[in-house]
């Protein structure tokens, strides 16, 4: 299955009745289900007996834009309408969540803002951001970062470039053009789309380090402390250590998404950890249970929000009880 933000695209038919746990797997900036990192994944999984869905962000994946609204790193009511109609779907089928660089902001954002009310029954957060104001001023800081910088806002400028009639219209498009930065685009983009005062607004409020403490389900998160685009300092250590939900595994090496395997790095370390993590909870009495909350209050409080349009040698021991577990070489 393909979605995206309007529109939904069923690839393959499952049963209303599987009881096959799903994987929902979330992209990164301006990636998409054709994604090789996200195939891997896919085929990893599926192998494993897994059924995989990965959620296309809007106006990705060859779908159309059919209306005035965008994703962004904080945008989460495109993965909560996928994960609640999957939910309804297929309501015999436990369903897990992996998020990859801003997906897995998206996606850690998501478990914070909803707390106990998500009927996903565990996470993982691969290569998280986590504080967008800090990777902000990361990103621009020696040459390598402005290379990568250079380069995600290049893609960023082609997302738009695909949808020039809405971009035009709702935002700076010659601001668009000339940008060089991935605050470039967002300040002539992102924030006049979604209605943010500043860049910087945008950034604190999208930042999934402010919503960590409130995850409850189990959630592995996964970073390279050597990370070139999504910097160790924007790390929420303690808000991680807090919440006894938290697997916070940091490796030494690994980069952004990357964590090669092997001479000829035909494998993807964290691939396999997600694929190992997720096949323990599964069958684990760790499992996430939905709890609805059924107040008054909270059910004024949702409707209010919705109106707001590595290395082969590294290990890590999964135990939830364990808030914060740095993982290295053994």
């Amino acid at each position: 299955m393909e979605f995206s933000g309007d529109e939904v695209d069923i690839n393959t038919a499952i049963p209303g009745d599987d009881t096959t746990p799903i994987a929902i797997v979330v992209p990164g900036l301006t990636s998409d289900s054709s994604s090789k990192y996200l195939t891997h994944l896919a085929f990893k999984l599926a192998k494993s007996g897994w059924n995989v869905v990965i959620t296309n962000h809007r106006g990705l994946g060859g779908v159309s834009i059919t209306s005035d609204c965008f994703y962004n790193a904080g945008w989460t009511e495109d993965l909560r309408a996928v994960i609640d109609f999957l939910h309804q779907e297929y309501h015999r089928a436990p369903l897990f969540a992996i998020g990859t660089s801003i997906g897995a902001n998206i996606l850690v954002k998501y478990l914070g803002e909803d707390k106990e009310n998500v009927p996903v029954s565990g996470a993982v957060a691969i290569c998280n951001p986590w504080d967008l104001l800090i990777g902000d001023r990361f990103i621009c800081r020696k040459l390598l970062q402005k290379f990568y910088d250079r380069a995600l806002a290049f893609g960023l400028q082609g997302y738009a470039k695909l949808h020039e009639p809405q971009y035009s219209r709702l935002a700076n498009w010659e601001g668009i053009i000339k940008s060089r930065s991935i605050r470039d685009f967002d300040n002539y983009a992102t924030c006049l789309v979604a209605k943010y005062e500043t860049v910087d607004t945008y950034y604190r409020r999208c930042s999934s380090s402010y919503y960590v403490t409130n995850v409850s389900v189990p959630l592995l998160c996964i970073s390279a402390l050597d990370d070139p685009v999504c910097t160790k300092e924007a790390i929420p250590w303690d808000e991680c250590r807090a919440n006894r939900n938290v697997v916070l595994a940091t490796t030494r090496h690994g980069g952004h998404l990357a964590f090669f395997e092997g001479i000829t790095a035909a494998g993807i370390w964290w691939v396999r950890a997600v694929d190992e993590f997720l096949g323990v909870l599964r069958s684990s009495p760790y499992m996430h249970v939905q709890k609805k909350v059924h107040s008054y209050w909270s059910l004024l409080v949702y409707l209010l929000n919705r109106c707001y349009c590595i290395n082969q040698d590294t290990k890590i021991i999964y135990n939830l009880d364990f808030g914060v577990l740095k993982s290295g070489p053994q």
